[in-house]
């Protein structure tokens, strides 16, 4: 198996809620009916500053991004082409731009709010966990 091969399927593999036992059935995920178990998948992405003219650039940004990751999915064209366009189908900036709690963080306090709201999304998944 091709490198770019392992990363198309350990791609789907992350974005599909495999059932209870059913772990190494990759086929299953390939029938319509379990199209709901797929999730979305991409990259969050944090604006911090909100100076005059940064809307133009922040918004070239985001379609940049975008742009970028789907060509760079097109180049995987011909590997596994069903893989290939679920990924495309899936891929979603989680765009964060709020000048009021991220106008003007520096990339210590960046990473600072995202361990934090990371420890309150684990808490509210998992019963019994409490945010620290």
């Amino acid at each position: 198996m091709s490198d770019t091969t392992d990363i198309i399927k350990r791609t789907i593999y992350l974005t599909y809620k495999f059932g209870r036992g059913f772990e190494n059935d990759l086929e299953a995920r390939k029938d319509p009916v379990n199209a709901h178990l797929y999730r979305r998948w991409g990259y969050p992405v944090y604006r911090t500053y909100y100076g005059p003219g940064s809307d133009e650039s922040w918004n070239t940004l985001l379609e940049l991004l975008k742009q970028q990751t789907l060509l760079e999915l097109e180049a995987l064209e011909g590997k596994d082409q069903d893989d290939v366009q679920k990924l495309k189908e899936l891929f979603h900036l989680e765009v964060h731009q709020d000048p009021t709690v991220f106008g003007g963080l520096n990339i210590h306090e960046l990473r600072e709010y995202w361990c934090n709201t990371k420890r309150v999304r684990v808490s509210m998944l998992l019963p019994g966990r409490t945010a620290a």
